[in-house]
């Protein structure tokens, strides 16, 4: 009987895997598991044990097949394996070795991440896996930190194994002592506890070490209600077994009041008057037994604040943050709290003082009177919220909602929603145009020579017309405009002749297309000025009007605007 030279490769490539890993790491064969050849267990350099487990799927090959730089090991996994590997193991990473016999090499790959990255492969037969050539197995601590790094990401993408281990810790503190509920959290994969008492819970506390160190400590703990580190021997807790173990191996303690309010901010000018308020903003106060920090906001609005600390005979601050960003998706007319923001910070630059009281259940907490109205953002913040209240009422009016970022509502954009808004809610818009020169076709058969030539000196132009803007990217259609335009004359500029008549085929005459046209320039001076009204409501009286009649506009000379 002859052994095979597949089976030869395999042995060779098992060997090298057992001599390349750590003598103390535990290798167990999966006869007959499915696609992972081994799991095995990481040991320290003692030979103790860690219980941090993962798969190998090990591939021997004669001679291992290289990218053009050589940079890369590729190898040719199907997509049935490569299914099962990133679809069905949720528990312990699998890394692909792929070991080329004859020059005694192997190289690893996190294979989970890879596959996720590209999921093409779902459409074919197969994927090529490109293992990178420094990932060498002779490395062994590149290895052991890619594998503790592997096991993050299989907790951070199978969350059900996190639920399960924090379904574990509160389940065996509450067998210690019933009288706790608790709250179990993971952070930087360490787990909080925050526990909380279902009835009284005497507990004693007994510190001991330096004196000011411990005095700090516990004034960090028991009046601020900070996350504080106690050493062993400094703290000693008696009254229930969870605690027991506190002495000889200390903790990090923190006793944190959090309780449900509110703040409220009313802005005044020189004489007391009430300007605006914010009421009402939801946050909790956190802190300990003698200072407080108030924090709150709006849900899904810009506004966030940070107040404190509260405590007598310190001083504190207010922290007031604005991210417009946070209102990015959405639509342009459900912005939220946009009114009740927009009404109080486009009134607090005009205000002299600003106050600020924190509640708890109807009762005042904290009460200051500050200087909001000097922070630097306030007049350019109201500016831009003004413009972005213009913009509301525009949308409302033409019946159009758009989604809003902060990118989307640029320059071109508020300054569109200001002059509409001058236009349609204001009396109008007035811009400087000198020297400006516009150009117009009129119908040469109902052109008034007569007129124009009256108009050579400088005179009042009307222009009426539909017109229709770009905003946000889509074209919204206002109706007509007046554009009224004063220091102007006019000048004609060339003729466009009808054509000359002749007989077709039938024997039939052409007859001159009426869009023969006479071409105008309207032309400004330096002292231009233009303004921009919505037809609606205007009118001229007859003997103040003469008229150039164009294909699009009707050009009106007028004595006075």
């Amino acid at each position: 009987m002859k052994k095979s030279r597949t089976h030869q490769i395999d042995d060779l490539a098992q060997r090298f895997l057992r001599d390349a890993l750590p003598p103390t790491w535990v290798i167990n064969d999966h006869f007959n598991d499915y696609a992972k050849d081994y799991l095995v267990e990481i040991g320290e350099d003692n030979g103790e044990l860690t219980g941090s487990s993962f798969y190998i799927q090990l591939k021997g090959q004669e001679k291992a097949e290289f990218s053009p730089d050589g940079s890369m090991v590729k190898y040719s996994l199907k997509s049935k394996y490569a299914r099962y590997y990133l679809d069905k193991i949720r528990d312990l990473p699998v890394f692909l070795v792929v070991v080329d016999v004859n020059q005694k090499k192997g190289w690893w790959m996190f294979l989970q991440p890879a596959l996720d990255a590209t999921p093409i492969w779902r459409r074919r037969g197969s994927t090529t896996v490109r293992l990178p050539a420094d990932n060498n197995m002779m490395s062994t601590a590149l290895f052991r930190t890619a594998i503790d790094d592997a096991k993050k990401w299989m907790r951070l993408h199978h969350p059900v194994s996190i639920h399960e281990a924090v379904a574990a810790h509160k389940e065996r503190i509450t067998r210690i002592d019933p009288r706790f509920d608790v709250a179990v959290s993971l952070v930087n994969d360490k787990p909080i506890f925050n526990l909380l008492a279902k009835e009284k819970v005497p507990l004693t506390f007994s510190f001991a070490g330096n004196r000011d160190e411990i005095a700090r400590k516990v004034s960090d703990f028991l009046d601020k209600g900070a996350l504080v580190e106690f050493q062993p021997g400094e703290v000693k807790i008696s009254g229930s077994k969870l605690f027991e173990q506190i002495e000889q191996q200390g903790c990090s303690l923190q006793a944190k009041v959090s309780l449900a309010g509110t703040l409220s901010l009313e802005c005044r000018d020189m004489e007391g008057r009430e300007l605006a308020r914010l009421s009402d903003v939801p946050g909790r106060f956190t802190g300990g037994q003698r200072e407080l920090w108030f924090e709150g906001g709006l849900a899904n609005s810009p506004l966030a604040l940070k107040l404190g600390p509260i405590a007598l005979g310190i001083g504190g601050s207010v922290r007031l943050n604005l991210d417009l960003h946070r209102w990015n998706g959405q639509r342009l007319m459900q912005l939220a709290y946009f009114d009740r923001l927009s009404q109080f910070l486009q009134a607090l630059p005009k205000s002299t003082s600003t106050t600020v009281e924190c509640q708890h259940d109807g009762n005042c907490v904290f009460s200051a009177t500050l200087p909001l109205q000097n922070l630097p953002f306030t007049s350019p913040l109201a500016c831009y919220l003004g413009s972005l209240s213009n913009a509301r009422l525009i949308a409302q009016r033409f019946n159009v909602n758009p989604e809003w970022t902060v990118e989307a509502f640029d320059g071109d954009n508020q300054e569109t929603a200001d002059e509409l808004h001058a236009i349609f809610f204001g009396n109008g818009r007035t811009r400087p145009m000198p020297h400006v020169r516009l150009k117009a076709n009129c119908i040469r058969k109902t052109f008034c020579y007569d007129v124009a030539k009256v108009a050579s000196d400088r005179g009042f132009v009307r222009l009426v017309g539909d017109s229709r803007y770009t905003w946000f990217g889509q074209i919204v259609e206002v109706g007509k405009l007046v554009h009224d335009y004063s220091e102007m004359s006019i000048e004609v500029i060339r003729e466009k002749m009808p054509s000359t008549p002749h007989k077709s085929r039938k024997g039939r005459k052409k007859i001159p297309s009426n869009k023969d046209t006479v071409e105008i320039a309207l032309i400004g001076s330096e002292a231009t000025v233009m303004r921009v009204q919505s037809e609606k409501g205007m009118s001229l009286e007859p003997e103040t009007r003469l008229s150039l009649l164009s294909e699009r506009t009707n050009v009106t000379l007028a004595d006075r605007p």
